[in-house]
């Protein structure tokens, strides 16, 4: 029980870290840049949310087939993780591509448009 509640509170409290990033980035973009600012963050979060997303469905899936594969004394555990290694770079290269290529396009699609966009699309790039 001491085990899984140490491992349930190091993941709670780095959600939780996350989230006081997020708040403290809004709070800041408020102020500073204002409701086009807001908006702009709003409409951009979702796919940081997507990338967060993939990054800890490949890690956690890649680490626990890892696990599996070596304490069942597999000697291809490695391909595991070079596969996962892998995967997590093909993905980065391909978001990186669409943020620097497809941001506008993909800040439209998301709703932004006016004064909006552009602060998006930056968004959306980095």
């Amino acid at each position: 029980m001491r085990k899984y509640l140490r491992f349930v509170s190091q993941s709670v409290l780095g959600m939780l870290g996350l989230s006081v990033y997020i708040l403290a980035d809004t709070f800041f973009i408020a102020n500073y840049i204002g409701a086009d600012g807001l908006a702009s963050l709003n409409l951009a979060l979702p796919i940081y949310g997507i990338i967060n997303g993939t990054g800890l469905l490949i890690g956690i899936g890649g680490g626990v087939r890892y696990t599996l594969r070596h304490t069942r004394g597999d000697e291809n555990a490695d391909s595991v993780f070079t596969a996962s290694l892998l995967m997590g770079a093909v993905l980065s290269f391909i978001y990186v591509l669409c943020g620097v290529f497809g941001a506008e396009h993909l800040a439209r699609l998301l709703g932004a448009s006016g004064t909006v966009l552009q602060p998006t699309t930056v968004y959306l790039k980095v």
